[in-house]
């Protein structure tokens, strides 16, 4: 349920905020260092960081969205939390 909430905040954040493209591809050799530094910066962040991430240009709407719903993905077969993700 939180990251359900957490998904809605970061839509209603697009909408408050200029959305950039993705400041660089990752290699797939990094990807799963990109894979920890994204659960480590958005795990347990405010609204207020987020937007400022997002004025930063250190993440996109589209990143941040994408790493919650893969979050649910993985947990989701765990918890059965999410009955669906439109």
């Amino acid at each position: 349920m939180r990251e359900a909430a957490v998904v809605m905040v970061a839509v209603a954040t697009m909408a408050m905020t200029q959305c950039a493209p993705a400041p660089h591809e990752v290699p797939p050799a990094s990807a799963a260092a990109a894979q920890e530094e994204l659960d480590q910066a958005l795990l347990e962040i405010s609204v207020t960081q987020l937007q400022d991430l997002y004025a930063r240009r250190v993440y996109t709407v589209t990143q941040v969205v994408q790493w919650h719903l893969a979050r649910i993905g993985r947990y989701n077969r765990i918890y059965r939390a999410v009955e669906t993700v439109d």
